[in-house]
């Protein structure tokens, strides 16, 4: 079975030609202890298409839709920020305590009130951070695609995060806080609301694929990558399903497959591409790729 290191060898040997940082006769000599013959090369200049997040969506929608500026604090922020809002109103009510107080000691109606007063904004502070979470899950998502770009490519932050872990101690779990990057914890808290096979609305998996994708490059496990390959692989394939005509899709779910050595596939959304676009320098050269591969009869371990 050709390994994707391989494969990228050759794909690099059929642009040699026209990319000047390649050294051709290295990589023949190379490619020669696989291959009793190599593939064509590409000897005339086609355009390089690389498809971004943000052309993905303009593919798909023709613009990139943003929340408003409150809420894309809120859910680039998140419990930040609703903590500090939950402070304010608290500060904000201390007169409401105080003045029950003062006025109690001329009249005496006002120490009923107080207890209500004091029992009300007890229990409504309480219902807040119970809430906290779970009205913090909902901004995340409800975010829209351009939400989600801007938080990656803005600057990155570390913050506390606290969660439970299993314990040798005498209670079997004990909370512990770690320092982890927003980005990360955002991709992965959006990736945990959405349910991929159930979930039909387009921008929920958008921004699914686009987590993912982020956490991919970030990822060192390869059984995890794996797994990611996998989740973006389907979650492509069902957009596709809606969005048949999409460059930007077809572009993306080859190059997934791709990625997971599923080269029938692969060479099959390639060739999709092909069909409405013809000058990508890139779809062509792994259309070349594949069909070799697919057609020698010595694969390489």
């Amino acid at each position: 079975m050709a390994d994707i290191k391989l494969l990228i060898d050759l794909y690099r040997w059929v642009i040699s030609p026209i990319d000047k940082t390649i050294d051709g006769k290295i990589l023949e000599d190379e490619l020669n202890e696989y291959f009793d013959k190599l593939p064509v090369q590409i000897t005339e200049y086609k355009e390089t298409i690389e498809y971004s997040y943000d052309s993905f969506i303009v593919d798909m929608y023709n613009y990139v839709e943003y929340s408003n500026n409150f809420m894309f604090k809120l859910q680039n922020g998140g419990r930040k920020y609703l903590l500090k809002f939950l402070k304010i109103i608290f500060f904000s009510l201390i007169p409401i305590f105080v003045v029950p107080i003062i006025l109690s000691r001329f009249y005496k109606i006002f120490e009923n009130l107080y207890m209500y007063i004091i029992a009300g904004v007890s229990l409504l502070m309480g219902l807040a951070l119970m809430s906290l979470e779970k009205i913090t899950d909902k901004i995340i998502k409800t975010m829209k695609p351009g939400d989600l770009l801007k938080i990656l490519d803005g600057e990155d932050e570390n913050f506390p995060i606290t969660k439970m872990e299993r314990s040798f101690g005498p209670n079997p779990y004990k909370s512990i806080t770690i320092v982890e990057s927003k980005k990360k914890f955002l991709c992965q808290h959006y990736r945990e609301l959405v349910n991929i096979n159930k979930t039909k609305n387009l921008h929920e998996l958008m921004i699914y694929y686009f987590a993912t994708d982020f956490l991919l490059t970030i990822e060192n496990n390869d059984e995890i990558i794996i797994e990611y390959r996998k989740q973006i692989t389907q979650v492509l394939e069902y957009i596709l399903a809606f969005r048949r005509n999409s460059p930007c899709v077809l572009f993306n779910l080859a190059h997934s497959e791709l990625n997971l050595l599923r080269l029938d596939e692969s060479l099959q959304y390639f060739r999709e591409y092909y069909k409405m676009y013809k000058d990508n320098i890139n779809v062509n050269a792994w259309i070349i790729v594949l069909e070799f591969i697919l057609n020698t009869a010595v694969f390489c371990e």
